[in-house]
């Protein structure tokens, strides 16, 4: 365990240098090439990230339209409040696992008695 005045010297203490970037490991080509992946990846990003903004603006634009449809002026102010309780969560849905096996599955299943649908 760390006395006081051993983290005081910590907090003091000058840090090591860095490490020196070894640039001289990749080529010139190279790194423009890793510039140009990283722009295109970026590129991607913003798209997605716009895309999404997009597609968020216009479900708001949306109700609002449809909060200003509303007949009367007590109802428009009811569609703006935001409830305070979260919506309640869906029942947890255990599958049955007590159902009894059906006697002579393998036999039915080989002869194309069973068949499952295709998904």
């Amino acid at each position: 365990m760390r006395t006081r005045t051993s983290r005081a010297r910590a907090l003091t203490h000058p840090r090591a240098p860095a490490p020196p970037c070894n640039r001289s490991v990749r080529s010139p080509e190279q790194l423009a090439v890793d510039f140009e992946i990283v722009k295109d990846w970026q590129r991607g990003l913003s798209r997605t990230h716009n895309q999404t903004q997009r597609e968020l603006r216009v479900k708001i634009d949306l109700k609002w339209a449809a909060v200003e449809q509303l007949p009367t002026e007590r109802d428009r102010e009811e569609a703006q409040i935001v409830p305070d309780e979260p919506w309640p969560a869906a029942p947890i849905r255990f599958p049955k696992l007590d159902t009894p096996p059906i006697p002579n599955f393998a036999e039915l299943k080989s002869r194309g008695k069973i068949v499952f649908p295709k998904k």
